[in-house]
């Protein structure tokens, strides 16, 4: 537990650094949220700075951000009138979950049976195709996949909606195989990898010699210890995932915190960009810590 509590301050403390960093490079990029793009006169670009506490010094803005965060207040959007980060990030986060979610149960329910299939079959004909189907799903950038989905899949066989969110749960198929392809992909031959090497170890031959049924030394034995980069992959993809992915959020015509983000860097909009930051940290860091807790289930060796 002690060792749990270390690892919990130390990705306490990483979140605030990678808030404080966000924050001083985005002030030191040149121009602001109510500059030169908006052709606004310098009045009322001056009122806009005085409002928000532009106008105050960088480390004066720093403490008041920081003290906020801590909080738990995000700040307001300069673009979105009348939105708070908190309230983008409620918005856009539960349709960008529920896709990242989605692909990330596709990715792990097709990618780890592909990967030990491939690896029990090794040098056969259906291990061929498998790992061709991975370096095809590696290969291929996910926004192309989105756009022959859509188009074959949604459009001239019309087995599921093309585009939109909310109208029915099958509106989430099409982006999320687009979104799950790489991961997908990745995964089996990750799988297949760790699988060969456990299986041509000395435990596993020991457990065969010992009598064991082929199932019991592949469950009990030889997939649990092939499962550990899978799992080390598995912490920033599913943080990954669940953030969004712009491009195909933007294909699908999908309102996700992926389409605010990039949005919020083309309009300067300081306080949604460091605010989805930090979320986004303090998700990944956060899986990342349980990622380093089951490490200690699946192989007891980890302390």
């Amino acid at each position: 537990m002690k060792r749990i509590g270390l690892r919990i301050l130390l990705s306490v403390v990483t979140v605030l650094v990678i808030g404080a960093a966000t924050f001083f490079l985005m002030h030191s990029i040149p121009g602001g949220p109510f500059s030169a793009e908006r052709m606004l006169p310098p009045e009322i670009e001056a009122n806009l700075a005085r409002k928000y506490n532009l106008d105050l010094p960088v480390t004066q803005q720093f403490g008041r951000y920081m003290s906020d965060v801590i909080r738990g207040d995000l700040g307001t959007s300069f673009v979105h009138e009348g939105q708070t980060t908190n309230q983008i990030i409620r918005e856009g986060f539960p349709k960008s979950a529920a896709l990242g979610g989605t692909a990330f149960l596709i990715a792990l329910g097709l990618g780890v049976p592909l990967g030990v299939a491939s690896a029990l079959s090794r040098r056969t004909l259906w291990d061929g195709a498998l790992m061709l189907m991975a370096i095809l799903g590696v290969s291929v950038p996910s926004f192309i996949l989105a756009g022959v989905l859509q188009y074959g899949v949604g459009f001239k066989l019309g087995w599921v909606p093309a585009a939109g969110w909310g109208d029915t749960p099958l509106q989430v198929i099409l982006p999320a195989l687009a979104l799950a392809a790489f991961p997908t992909a990745f995964l089996s031959r990750l799988i297949r990898g760790s699988m060969l090497t456990v299986l041509d170890s000395d435990y596993i031959r020991t457990a065969r010699a010992k009598g064991l049924s082929r199932g019991t030394v592949m469950l009990s034995h030889a997939l649990r210890n092939a499962l550990l980069p899978a799992v080390t992959y598995a912490g920033p993809l599913l943080a990954g995932l669940l953030t969004g992915s712009f491009v195909v959020e933007n294909i699908f015509a999908i309102p996700g915190l992926g389409n605010f983000f990039v949005s919020s860097i083309t309009d300067r909009d300081y306080t949604v960009i460091m605010g989805v930051t930090l979320f986004y940290s303090t998700l990944l860091i956060g899986l990342n810590c349980l990622v380093d807790v089951t490490y200690a289930f699946l192989d007891p060796r980890i302390s």
